[in-house]
Formats: C-alpha cells, structure tokens, sequence
C-alpha cells in the first residue's frame, strides 16, 4: 500500500483526526491486493445535492476547473488515489462487449465468482448487482472456507464496488462484467510504493 503521508509525522498536528488514518491501519490482504479496501472501509456516502449544485455553478469548462472566491482548484486522478486509497499505476481497464450467451455468461460467473445467477440477472455482458448483493448477504466466508472461495467473495465485493460505487451505469442498478477479466488473478500482493 501506498504511504500517504510524510515519514515524520510530528508535523501533523491533526493526524489522528485525518481521512489519511482511515487508509492505512491493519488491512485485509485479499482486498488489499486487488486494490478496493480504501473504498470498501469508507462504507455509505450520502450524496450532498446542495453542494453538487454549488460546484456545477462553479464549473469552468474552459478551464476544467472549479472557480471560487480564494481562486481555481480542481479534482485530480492523484487526489482520487489518496481519498479512495486507490492504486493509479499499470494499464488502464478497457474492454470490447463480448457476444456471449447467457449459458457463458453463467459458466463464467460460476468460475470466477462462484455461484451461476439465474437467467434474468443478466442484461448482455451486464449482472444485476441485486443479484450480486443476494449472494453476498447468503454467502459469507468465514476461518473455515477455502482460499478459492475466500476469492470469489471478494471479487463479488469488488464488482458491487465498482457497479454501485465507482462505475455506476445510468440504471445504477447493473455492472459490467468486463471488469471481472480484470479480476481472474488477484492472489498475487500488488507492489507497494
């Protein structure tokens, strides 16, 4: 994981007190390594529509910067990385729509998330994230359960992360399983910085 902050901490008077601490305690491997701890650890984020509304006015698309009256600030990806705890490095995630069957579909979910959703969770290469959540809530790893399992949990998390939170389509009610590709190998620890 990455260090957020300066070695020498007794330059910051309100440390304890800072987001910063939230990201950097004692942290779950399995999430750790594929990336999304940070985001799972903030948990429910009301959406504040007033200051949405503020900012919008603010906008400069000329600039691509807000304007306020102690001068321009805008959002970077860096920014995003320390909110989030979020790694920024390596390739971007893209992908082509794959033409497959709901049947693929299903085999693909068994393997790699492990459990085959019905029929009518899927729209195309999209799963419900309902469908995701109702396994979640029934499933739950535990000491006991085997690696592989521990995995597939987690990759459940991450894609409800990602459909609910970070990628929401316009229905915010499904997620690209494109992403999951990106997911198949997530044992291996991710580089720290």
């Amino acid at each position: 994981m990455a260090n957020f902050g300066p070695i020498d901490t007794s330059v910051l008077y309100g440390q304890a007190n800072h987001r910063s601490e939230d990201v950097l305690g004692d942290l779950d491997t399995t999430l750790t390594n594929i990336g999304f701890l940070g985001i799972l650890q903030c948990g429910h984020i009301e959406i504040d529509t007033h200051l949405i509304t503020t900012l919008v006015e603010r906008w400069r698309p000329e600039t691509h910067t807000f304007h306020f009256s102690v001068g321009e600030a805008t959002v970077t990806l860096q920014d995003i990385s320390i909110i989030w705890a979020l790694p920024i490095e390596g390739n971007l995630i893209t992908g082509v729509d794959i033409k497959w069957t709901t049947q693929q579909w299903q085999n693909y979910c068994h393997q790699w998330l492990g459990f085959r959703p019905n029929e009518n969770a899927f729209k195309r290469s999209r799963i419900k994230l309902s469908a995701l959540l109702d396994w979640l809530l029934n499933n739950t790893c535990d000491d006991e359960s085997p690696f592989d399992a521990v995995l597939q949990e987690a990759r459940v998390c991450v894609m409800c992360i990602i459909g609910g939170i970070l990628c929401p389509d316009a229905t915010g009610n499904t997620v690209s399983l494109l992403y999951l590709r990106h997911m198949e190998i997530i044992d291996e620890e991710r580089p720290s910085n």
